[in-house]
């Protein structure tokens, strides 16, 4: 299920498949290393329904986030306002999808070790 793009979503997340799905995810980050944002821009109608999934990765001391999106510079800096414990954890990655896939999904600034955990993990 998909929430229409609407000023304010909060109306919507209160349906009891949204909150099922919110668990899980939550669940998911909290056993993750990294969470891997691609193309998502964290719009700022969209916060209340970011935040909780955000909250639980900052959480999580080894879970990094990586955010892979044309204008990620200016995400970044945005996301460290609003969850200032993620700064040294927020990995951006200034591309488009195709770019990124063209480069071989590279994820700068990860070592190979690091790597190599994000690709078990999938």
């Amino acid at each position: 299920r998909v929430i229409a793009p609407v000023p304010d979503k909060t109306p919507g997340l209160k349906g009891e498949f949204i909150k099922e799905m919110y668990k899980k995810a939550v669940k998911l980050i909290e056993q993750s290393s990294h969470l891997i944002c691609i193309g998502y821009d964290f719009n700022q109608n969209d916060y209340l329904s970011y935040k909780p999934l955000l909250d639980s990765a900052c959480e999580q001391p080894k879970c990094k986030l990586i955010v892979i999106l044309p204008n990620a510079n200016e995400i970044r800096d945005r996301l460290i306002k609003q969850f200032p414990m993620l700064e040294a954890r927020l990995i951006v990655i200034k591309s488009t999808f195709k770019d990124w896939v063209e480069s071989g999904f590279d994820l700068h600034g990860l070592t190979k070790e690091e790597i190599k955990n994000v690709e078990l993990n999938n």
